[in-house]
């Protein structure tokens, strides 16, 4: 699930479901963010690999950063899309060891990945709340606020035109 505050721009560019995983990816003008589950028995395929490159070569040619979050199923030194992008891994560490994202896992599962845009995602963490077997992650994200303007009428007891 992805929720966007109301001063934030933004939509769905596109999805991929296919055996491999799901991917969402939204256009958020100033980054392409992609909402990642990898199926764990089908890591090894290339269908998710040509989506990856085809989000990275958008953002590329739009010049903005391209964010990977979610469950990924391998960690991040065995995850191809990581190797591919060259990106930053972003996970939480302590202090040289992927911190396990499950609650009685052994491994870091769920983390980012961030191609181009340094400085732009930072701060990941662990949230302790239980929602489910894996710990819910968190990343600082810096956006461009957008302000609208918005026009309201002032209250009137009656409906009567104004004189």
């Amino acid at each position: 699930m992805v929720a966007l505050r109301e001063h934030l721009r933004g939509g769905i560019w596109d999805t991929l479901a296919c055996d491999e995983g799901y991917v969402m990816t939204l256009d958020l003008q100033s980054c392409l963010l992609s909402s990642v589950w990898r199926r764990p028995s089908q890591l090894d395929g290339l269908q998710f690999l040509e989506y990856v490159a085809t989000v990275t070569e958008e953002a590329q040619r739009r010049q903005i950063p391209a964010l990977w979050v979610g469950d990924w199923n391998e960690t991040p030194d065995d995850n191809a899309a990581s190797i591919f992008l060259n990106g930053s891994v972003l996970a939480v560490t302590d202090p040289d060891q992927w911190v396990p994202s499950r609650f009685e896992g052994k491994r870091c599962l769920d983390y980012g990945i961030l191609s181009g845009g340094y400085g732009f995602a930072d701060c990941p963490r662990y949230s302790e709340c239980k929602i489910s077997d894996h710990k819910m992650f968190w990343l600082r994200l810096r956006l461009p606020i957008f302000q609208t303007d918005t026009w309201r009428f002032a209250w009137r007891p009656n409906y009567e035109c104004p004189p």
